[in-house]
């Protein structure tokens, strides 16, 4: 979602007495736009302050370029040839690599088009030429398939990519933060997942409590009563892929 679009929303006020906001706001930056007047914040947690900002901006400055820095590295690095004898192992290494790049970028948030498509491009080549190697042994195909789907959960959902950082802007201790950012417009296609990943205790009745004291501050009922349907309806998507997958862990590709 861009930054247009989230301080047109209903609830965002214009800051003369903050600098800009940034055109393709990364990780630091987004939350704050996210927290800002929004009522589905705690009161104290909607104030952005100019020294938050400024701080912001200078954090996903730097973690662009280290991302940046590592996507440089990981294209240094020379190709797999097929008549090497560690061929297999180094092509999934660069599948792997790949992936976890994609998600680290996920999580970095900004503007970063071009790798990203280069990335995708290598994970593309990677998979197929795996998939022709292993062309007859589909429990190495279905282990493939299944870390790049574990991978596709944190690439296709930012919140969930921040979140997961260990510097996140997000207050971890008491969840404050997490539970609004599930209630907030940007976050709700990543619900279920969301909730099945994390297994958050006693989210839905958060979640209405969130949303019953965001109304009292402003928020539109009906906008109120659309989005606790889709995060009730998430939840219980949620609640039955728990109870049909009882661990979730993240395919080792190096079992190959």
């Amino acid at each position: 979602m861009g930054t247009l679009i989230l301080v047109s929303m209903f609830w965002r006020k214009h800051r003369d007495d903050l600098p800009e906001w940034s055109e393709n706001p990364g990780c630091f930056e987004l939350h704050l736009i996210r927290r800002m007047n929004n009522p589905l914040f705690p009161p104290k947690r909607r104030i952005i302050t100019t020294r938050e900002l400024i701080e912001a901006q200078a954090f996903d400055r730097r973690d662009l370029k280290d991302f940046q820095q590592k996507f440089a590295d990981f294209c240094s690095v020379e190709l797999p040839r097929p008549d090497a004898e560690n061929y297999c192992a180094d092509l999934a290494e660069r599948f792997k690599s790949a992936l976890e790049l994609l998600e680290r970028g996920t999580a970095v948030g900004a503007e970063w088009t071009t790798e990203f498509a280069d990335l995708e491009t290598i994970v593309d080549s990677s998979r197929a030429a795996l998939f022709a190697h292993y062309h007859d042994n589909e429990n190495a195909r279905q282990l493939l398939q299944r870390a790049e789907a574990l991978s596709r959960l944190i690439i296709q959902n930012p919140v969930m990519a921040q979140a997961g950082r260990p510097d996140t802007p997000m207050i971890k201790a008491s969840q404050e933060d997490v539970r609004a950012e599930l209630c907030d417009d940007d976050s709700l296609t990543i619900a279920s997942e969301w909730i099945a990943g994390l297994g958050l205790i006693g989210f839905l009745e958060s979640a209405k409590l969130i949303i019953s004291a965001a109304v009292d501050d402003g928020y539109p009922v009906i906008e109120a009563r659309k989005k606790l349907g889709i995060i009730e309806a998430a939840y219980e998507r949620a609640q039955k892929a728990r109870l049909s997958c009882s661990v979730i862990g993240k395919t080792k590709i190096s079992r190959l």
